[in-house]
């Protein structure tokens, strides 16, 4: 029984752990970018500032297929949505990465993908706020923890 909760610990505390960098068999946080004016910026960290009408902003990224989306923390009056399918004939590939591994050596793609956040307007005084992680298909997955601040009036 006391390994049984052990390990029950254990797991709780991997799944529970935020984005670090290099840990062994967790999450990196070097992997997703966001997509402006041509070039790529580190999304982990980021906070994305909506106004506070309703409506909805699309953002780009690069990275390996996005296949994992949660949030982490907030309001029941914004949302965030993964539009981007990497397995359609119309994905768009922004570049590969050189892989070595065991003697081999191969390519990954990164495609560029769309997320969708939107929102409820916001009619209070304080602004409303949301984290979320997106998560990379990896053997080694990567992640960003991204905030959204909607304004007040």
């Amino acid at each position: 029984m006391k390994k049984h909760i052990a390990v029950l610990i254990v797991l709780f505390t991997i799944l529970n752990y935020s984005c670090k960098k290099d840990m062994d068999g967790g999450w990196q946080i070097h992997g997703v970018y966001i997509l402006q004016n041509d070039e790529l910026v580190p999304a982990h960290g980021r906070t994305i500032g909506i106004p506070s009408e309703a409506g909805s902003v699309e953002l780009q990224l690069v990275a390996l297929e996005i296949d994992q989306c949660w949030i982490l923390a907030g309001s029941d009056h914004i949302s965030v949505e993964r539009l981007t399918d990497c397995s359609s004939e119309d994905v768009v590939v922004y570049d590969s990465l050189a892989r070595s591994g065991d003697g081999r050596y191969w390519k990954v793609p990164r495609y560029v993908q769309t997320i969708r956040i939107s929102a409820d307007a916001n009619n209070g005084k304080r602004s409303r706020t949301m984290k979320f992680r997106l998560a990379t298909t990896n053997e080694m997955p990567e992640c960003a923890d991204v905030t959204v601040r909607q304004n007040g009036k």
